[in-house]
């Protein structure tokens, strides 16, 4: 009984050894060069998974730094022989670098790859903002957009005429049946501008050719002079 025990024992610790001999080899070796050999794929577009090959940058992620085309991306994973990220978007000329620090944080090893990697632009869709329930109902809610804010469906959609460098990307929608809608692309927030009570039906919109007056119509139904079927509102320089 007591030699099967040590036999079991020794299978053990054999077994322990040999997964802390593989964990330290793929650690940094200060006594050998880091070694850059190749990337896979060679096109791609955004968040295409890319894998970088060599030797010897050991296996923390945080201290393997990599920008693609210019454009930071975050080291995934690493073992010491390949190093696992995702191209980031706008990599247009597709130079990749790679920067390696040592345990003390300062640079140790950078290479910079002859080969380009070829991006290739792609239209991605998302939802820009609009929030469901569980039985996929949606309702206006201003706000922050990572705070619940939405917009439950848009007619017509105008980007503001005046901008120019520096200001807010703004972007303003408006629902037949929801009212008009101010959409901060930059803050990430959303405001009611014209609420729904204010009109019956409303198709479009459209600024003044100066930018400064925002015109909508209210189609109300009605062949009549006594209510209004244009509305306006001023631009507010402050």
């Amino acid at each position: 009984m007591k030699n099967h025990l040590i036999t079991v024992l020794v299978c053990c610790l054999f077994f322990i050894g040999c997964k802390d001999d593989k964990a330290n080899s793929n650690q940094y070796d200060p006594s050998q060069p880091v070694v850059f050999t190749d990337f896979s794929p060679k096109e791609g577009g955004m968040r295409t998974r890319l894998y970088i090959e060599g030797s010897n940058f050991g296996n923390d992620p945080t201290k393997i730094h990599i920008t693609i085309g210019g454009e930071k991306t975050k080291t995934i994973g690493a073992d010491g022989k390949k190093i696992y990220c995702m191209v980031p978007s706008k990599a247009f000329d597709g130079i990749i670098n790679v920067r390696v620090d040592g345990p003390d944080g300062k640079p140790i090893a950078e290479h910079t790859f002859e080969e380009e990697f070829k991006y290739t632009p792609a239209t991605i869709v998302g939802t820009l903002l609009r929030k469901v329930d569980e039985d996929n109902n949606s309702a206006f809610q201003e706000g922050s957009f990572d705070e619940g804010a939405s917009i439950p469906s848009n007619d017509c959609m105008v980007f503001d005429p005046k901008y120019k460098d520096g200001d807010n990307r703004l972007l303003f929608s408006s629902n037949h049946s929801d009212g008009l809608h101010l959409i901060d692309l930059t803050e990430r927030t959303v405001k009611r501008l014209f609420p729904r009570t204010g009109y019956s039906t409303m198709y479009s919109f459209t600024f003044s050719a100066d930018g400064d007056t925002l015109l909508f119509t209210d189609d109300h139904g009605q062949d009549t002079t006594t209510r209004a079927n244009i509305y306006y509102s001023l631009r507010r320089e402050n």
